[in-house]
């Protein structure tokens, strides 16, 4: 897998491998979802 960026530039963008530029940037991983039905107060389905 690759990730796509532009570096402070509008005319070019970056590719990296995935595993390179978490190697690189360290981020902080997570989910920025949730399934149906998980958050507090949402809908039951059932």
């Amino acid at each position: 897998e690759e990730i796509y960026f532009n570096a402070a530039r509008l005319d070019r963008s970056l590719v990296l491998k995935t595993g390179d530029y978490i190697a690189l940037a360290k981020p902080r991983l997570g989910r920025i979802t949730e399934g149906r039905g998980t958050s507090p107060g949402a809908p039951s389905h059932s």
